[in-house]
């Protein structure tokens, strides 16, 4: 049993049915399909995980439909100051590659697209079969299971709060945001995620695909322009052959923005700005208010090709939300819970953040500030991983014969030791990913103008892109055949 179905819920949900595994239940509360969220960068380490959801060889119905609604390849990355001046610019193959590789043909992919988040959800929700995914119901563990014991998952009506029944199933995988309940209730006590100190708004302006917003060029003679170091000339050269406009970062006083197209001829934006905690009151607000704010952060701005694209997104496509995180690591919240913990969590109690059957996928696990882009990237790759750590601990199961006690052996639950091992990767491969990007918060939302000033001096002058994104060679395949291989040999 899944508990949400954002991006990491359905994801597991289609990765087990390629693994075999057909009794997945999706619980979402919402009445319908969540759509909010808006762009969302999809690089190489993602498409490998999307791939993988289609079987060995990819290019299935998930990958094929994901490809079919994103935008177009992205294949260059600047950096420009608030004045619209390009203080490095370089091709992403630059910066996914090490220093030591010099053959473009042995690098890794380096595919970079923006999707809509409603793509990609209906896209995997079109891979799963009527019913999989029920809609208006929460779903509350009441027993974490492990050992002899299977997991209780208490059924609760959104519409009228009414309990809807008690279900038994093998394990539970919550899926249910940054704002997981069960992620940070008694159960498994994980801290909430903590502010970053900024928020950010985010819009899709229609039309702007082709670099024009309100009329003229974003990136236009009003926008700047012109080469900074390091890959400027590569950078350029490989846009003009495309025609494909580049994924531009400008960086103010603790104000930043973001720019790359999607599919369709839109543009997705952001801006993220410095504020106290709860100085622009909740993330839902007016949608109007939303973008006089979204305005006013960039107001002083020479580069106006941002307000361009602010002006040109609708209301429905604008969204505010304030950036926090958690640096979750093995042990975290977890309490001592007696004789029996370790057998219920398979002989490895205090390697993961889960207990018993009961773990967590995508930001439930690890949320993440935004500024790799690797939140969402990070919950398709968890998706795999865990798909086939149960995998091939329900086969296990199978051949010991049915039910949670027959899955004991030598090691305790075969099913919970899946759970934590699953979770000992993701929180490895995660906690780094969730350091690296406040890291680059921090150094990009700096508000003081000398320390700007010389922030974007070491941007132009001093700054590599080689290796500046290794983060998505990560191969999540990979990473799944040894936790498979640790559940439990073939």
């Amino acid at each position: 049993m899944i508990i949400g179905a954002g991006i990491a819920g359905l994801a597991t949900a289609v990765a087990l049915r390629q693994r075999g595994v057909d009794d997945v239940l999706v619980l979402e509360s919402a009445p319908a399909l969540r759509t909010e969220g808006l762009g969302l960068s999809l690089w190489a380490n993602a498409w490998r995980a999307i791939d993988a959801l289609d079987g060995a060889g990819g290019g299935g119905s998930v990958a094929a439909a994901v490809r079919a609604a994103s935008g177009p390849p992205l294949r260059t990355f600047e950096f420009a100051s608030s004045s619209g001046r390009v203080l490095k610019s370089f091709t992403l193959r630059e910066a996914t590659r090490n220093a030591d590789e010099t053959d473009d043909a042995t690098a890794p992919s380096d595919e970079f697209r923006g999707v809509r988040r409603a793509d990609l959800l209906r896209a995997l929700l079109g891979a799963l079969p009527e019913g999989s995914v029920r809609f208006g119901v929460r779903g509350e563990v009441a027993e974490a299971g492990g050992g002899d014991r299977l997991p209780r998952v208490r059924l609760v009506r959104t519409g009228d709060e009414k309990e809807d029944g008690v279900l038994e199933a093998r394990c539970v995988v919550g899926a249910d945001s940054a704002r997981s309940a069960l992620a940070t209730g008694p159960l498994l006590a994980l801290p909430q995620p903590r502010y970053n100190g900024y928020v950010a708004w985010r819009g899709v302006a229609r039309g702007a695909g082709d670099g024009a917003a309100g009329g003229g060029d974003w990136r236009g003679p009003r926008g700047g322009g012109g080469g900074g170091g390091g890959g400027a000339a590569a950078a350029a050269a490989a846009s003009a052959t495309d025609g494909v406009p580049p994924v531009r970062i400008a960086l103010g006083a603790g104000v930043r923005a973001g720019v790359y197209p999607l599919g369709g001829g839109d543009t997705y934006w952001f801006v993220t700005r410095n504020a106290p905690a709860g100085a622009q009151g909740a993330d839902k607000g007016d949608p109007a208010a939303l973008k006089a704010e979204a305005l006013d952060a960039v107001a002083s701005w020479q580069w106006t090709g941002m307000r361009d694209l602010i002006e040109a997104t609708p209301a429905e496509v604008l969204s505010r939300a304030r950036i926090g995180d958690r640096w979750t690591f093995c042990g975290q919240g977890r309490r001592e819970r007696g004789r029996g913990a370790a057998d219920a969590d398979g002989g490895l109690e205090g390697v993961g953040v889960g207990r018993g059957r009961v773990t967590l996928a995508g930001d439930a696990l690890h949320p993440m500030s935004p500024n790799l882009g690797q939140g969402g990237c990070a919950a398709l790759e968890g998706a795999v991983v865990l798909a086939a750590a149960l995998g091939r601990a329900f086969e296990l199961e199978s051949e010991r014969g049915a039910g949670a006690g027959a899955s004991r052996g030598g090691g305790g639950d075969v099913v919970a030791r899946a759970l934590r091992l699953y979770e000992r990767e993701r929180v490895s491969r995660t906690l780094e990913l969730a350091v690296r990007s406040a890291a680059v918060g921090f150094a990009l939302q700096l508000p003081y103008a000398p320390v700007v000033a010389l922030r974007d001096a070491v941007v132009e002058r001093v700054f590599k892109p080689t290796g500046f994104l290794d983060h998505t060679r990560y191969d999540c395949r990979a990473a799944a055949r040894e936790v498979a291989a640790a559940v439990g040999p073939r």
